[in-house]
């Protein structure tokens, strides 16, 4: 069993790992997702887990992508590969600035915007 350092006990301590839905809210933006939440067994207090928090971090980045019709990793690929061109090419035809398609290919979420026009092509 995987074991923290409970900031509320003070000590190492076991946790459980149990389902949460989460809700963010940012003006008009409300995303609700699932994810994970460890709790201490001793004093029942939630613990900061840098696994769980990746995965929280996975589930809500999903969920985003999927409301705000995000383009993905995969079809900014096939862009590139149809007009035979290079990340930061393509990055500086849209207007974008030198290397925001690259950043986008390893994994940053594209600007909503930056995302329909990249649809558009």
């Amino acid at each position: 069993m995987k074991k923290t350092r409970c900031i509320k006990c003070g000590w190492q301590f076991e946790y459980d790992i149990v389902d949460e839905n989460y809700t963010y809210k940012d003006d008009d933006l409300v995303v609700e997702y699932k994810g994970k939440k460890a709790i201490c067994k001793k004093c029942n207090n939630e613990l900061s887990v840098d696994e769980i928090d990746d995965y929280n971090q996975e589930q809500f980045e999903k969920v985003y992508k999927e409301i705000n019709n995000i383009i993905t990793i995969e079809e900014i690929k096939k862009i590139i590969e149809k007009y035979n061109i290079d990340a930061r090419e393509l990055s500086i035809i849209l207007g974008f600035g030198e290397g925001i398609v690259e950043r986008y290919l390893k994994g940053y979420i594209p600007a909503v915007e930056n995302s329909k026009y990249l649809r558009e092509i």
